[in-house]
């Protein structure tokens, strides 16, 4: 840092600490002649005497209002109670999880679910496992099979459609002869 003695604010000139008691003192005692010689406050003869009695007589017997710093207290005792127990409540009732049922499944995610595992089971056990008369040929098929659907097909992939023998009745007269 740079030396700078000509603009130090904190010098004092030459001197000033001597004498400085006695130029402090002289002040003191010019100064002390505008001070009034009494003291302005004056309190009456015997005051002091009698204050204990007056402010017994103002306190002592009389019962002043009592005003409660709070009065509905036990009321927000009592919210913040039922506060606490819907929070219990909704918490318990937020973290219970479901356990998902067989009829809750969709068919889809069954689906999903056999076609990305591999539950281990071969087509044939597969067919052990379910009965004929569970099992339908829509179960099956991607799309619902109706009759419309049928005729549609046929018309577009048979050539001689009379060869077919649709009828129920003369499929029955043919294998009794």
């Amino acid at each position: 840092m740079k030396k700078n003695d000509k603009n130090n604010a904190f010098n004092t000139p030459e001197g000033y600490f001597e004498g400085f008691t006695d130029r402090l003192l002289n002040k003191i005692r010019e100064e002390h002649a505008y001070f009034p010689g009494e003291n302005g406050f004056k309190v009456p003869e015997g005051y002091f005497d009698t204050l204990n009695k007056k402010v017994a007589d103002r306190t002592v017997g009389k019962k002043g209002k009592v005003v409660p710093l709070h009065p509905y207290r036990k009321y927000y005792f009592a919210a913040a109670s039922i506060a606490a127990v819907i929070l219990v409540v909704l918490g318990l009732q937020w973290n219970r999880t479901n356990l998902p049922t067989f009829e809750s499944l969709a068919s889809t995610e069954i689906e999903r679910y056999l076609e990305e595992s591999d539950p281990g089971l071969s087509s044939y056990e597969i067919a052990e496992a379910i009965t004929m008369e569970a099992l339908e040929v829509n179960d099956i098929l991607d799309e619902k099979l109706d009759e419309e659907n049928i005729m549609d097909y046929l018309e577009d992939h048979v050539d001689d459609f009379d060869e077919l023998n649709l009828g129920t009745a003369e499929m029955g007269a043919e294998d009794a002869n």
